[in-house]
Formats: C-alpha cells, structure tokens, sequence
C-alpha cells in the first residue's frame, strides 16, 4: 500500500514534503533562533515562512514544515 501511495505521488509529480501537514498550529522556535543567529534575520514571520516554501494559502503548512517545527508527529517517527 505504501509502494502504492508512493507511486500515484510520483505520477502526479508531487513529492512527501509538499503535501498538507495535518498539524497546522505550528510553532519554529528552534529555525526561528537558527535564522536570527545565521543570517540575522530581524523578524520570523509569515513572508519568511513562505519564502522558506513550508506554508502556502491554498494548503498552510507543509509535511516539510511539520519536520521543522517544534513538536510535530514525524520527530516522533523519526527520533
């Protein structure tokens, strides 16, 4: 089933990452201090979150946003 999944995403050309995170109230205090630290950005906000690719107006965030954020389902999976 899995295979299967995997399969109908790659004909549709769309890959894990871009699909809607079922959690949507996240928070990136961790990217958020990374970002300040490297970089020096001076506001975390929506437009950077956008620029970042992990959120869109027509989904909200993304699995990929959902790897990142603080407290999220995958870093259970994965950690």
């Amino acid at each position: 089933m899995l295979e299967l999944s995997r399969l109908i995403l790659e004909e549709k050309n769309i890959r894990f990452e871009e699909l809607r995170c079922a959690e949507q109230a996240l928070r990136f205090d961790t990217l958020c201090q990374k970002l300040k630290e490297c970089i020096q950005i001076e506001a975390f906000n929506q437009d950077i979150v956008k620029t970042l690719n992990l959120y869109n107006s027509t989904i909200g965030y993304n699995n990929a946003a959902g790897i990142l954020a603080e407290k999220s389902i995958f870093r259970e999976l994965i950690w």
